[in-house]
C-alpha cells in the first residue's frame, strides 16, 4: 500500500456585508446586502463594502457534509421580518429544514443592534419554538471558545459597523473563519479514519508548503500543519518539522 499525504488548504477571507447568519457546524458570514447578491451561491466569502443599519437581511449558511473539501451550503434569506409576520416567520420551515435534525443549540451573535439581552429573548423564543436551544455569545465570559465549541452560529442583523467592531473586539472574524473552513473538515478525517490501515492525514495551513526531495519530506513556509493519525489526537506542527515517515509504510506500523 503506497502512503499518502494528503494537504488541505482554505483560503478565505471574512465577508463584511450582510445582516444575519447561522451556520451549522461552521459559522455564515455575517454581512450580504442586497437580495439580488443574495441569492448568489460562491465557492468563498466575499468581502464589501458595510451597508446601512436597519432592520437586517438574513443569512442561513451550512458547511457541506459531502466530504472533504467540499464547498459551503447557503441558504440566502433577504429580510428578518416580512410585513405582517414575526420574526423569521417566513423562513423558519426553510431554516429548521436547512439544519436538520443534529443540531441542538444554536450560538446566538446580537452584537448588531444596541440591546443585546431583549434581541437575545426575540432569537431564543423563535429558535426555541423550532425546537433548538440557543445561547447569546455577549452572555459568555469566553466568546471565542464559545464559537468553537458550537454546533451552529446564528448572526443577527442590524447595524453593520456596530457588528463589525464587537466581532474585532472580541477576535471572533478569525475564530469564525476556523469553523467555517476547518471544523466540517475534521470530522471528514475523523470518518476516514474510522476505516481500518487508513493512511495519515496532514492539512496544511495556508502559507505552509510540504517539500519532498527523493525520502525526505519537510514542512516549510510561514504557518504550519495539523497532522492526523488514526486513533489518535490531531497535533499541530511548526514550519521544519520533519515528515519523512509519512513516506516509508513500515513507518506507519509503528504510528
Amino acid at each position: 500500500m503506497s502512503t499518502k499525504v494528503t494537504a488541505k488548504i482554505a483560503k478565505s477571507s471574512m465577508a463584511r456585508q450582510g445582516r444575519a447568519g447561522a451556520a451549522s457546524g461552521a459559522a455564515a458570514e455575517p454581512h450580504l446586502t442586497g437580495s439580488r447578491r443574495g441569492r448568489k451561491r460562491r465557492a468563498g466569502p466575499r468581502r464589501a463594502a458595510p451597508s446601512r443599519a436597519g432592520a437586517g437581511r438574513a443569512v442561513v449558511a451550512r458547511t457541506a457534509r459531502g466530504g472533504m473539501g467540499s464547498p459551503r451550503r447557503l441558504l440566502l434569506v433577504s429580510n428578518s421580518t416580512l410585513h405582517g409576520g414575526g420574526y423569521l416567520g417566513h423562513c423558519q420551515e426553510h431554516i429548521k429544514s436547512f439544519l436538520g435534525e443534529k443540531v441542538k443549540r444554536v450560538l446566538f451573535v446580537p452584537y448588531a443592534l444596541h440591546d443585546r439581552d431583549a434581541y437575545a429573548r426575540t432569537a431564543r423564543a423563535k429558535f426555541e419554538s423550532l425546537g433548538y436551544g440557543l445561547d447569546s455569545i455577549h452572555e459568555s465570559c469566553d466568546p471565542v471558545e464559545a464559537v468553537r465549541k458550537s454546533e451552529a452560529i446564528f448572526i443577527g442583523g442590524g447595524n453593520t459597523f456596530r457588528l463589525l467592531k464587537a466581532l474585532y473586539d472580541n477576535s471572533l472574524i478569525q475564530e469564525i473563519r476556523k469553523r467555517v473552513l476547518e471544523e466540517t473538515r475534521e470530522e471528514r478525517i475523523r470518518q476516514y479514519h474510522e476505516e481500518p490501515n487508513t493512511p495519515p492525514v496532514l492539512g496544511l495551513r495556508e502559507g505552509a508548503m510540504l517539500l519532498v526531495e527523493g525520502d525526505k519530506a519537510t514542512l516549510q513556509g510561514v504557518t504550519g500543519a495539523r497532522l492526523f493519525l488514526r486513533g489518535k489526537k490531531p497535533t499541530e506542527h511548526e514550519p521544519g518539522t520533519d515528515f519523512s515517515f509519512l513516506l516509508i509504510d513500515s513507518n506507519l506500523q509503528n504510528l
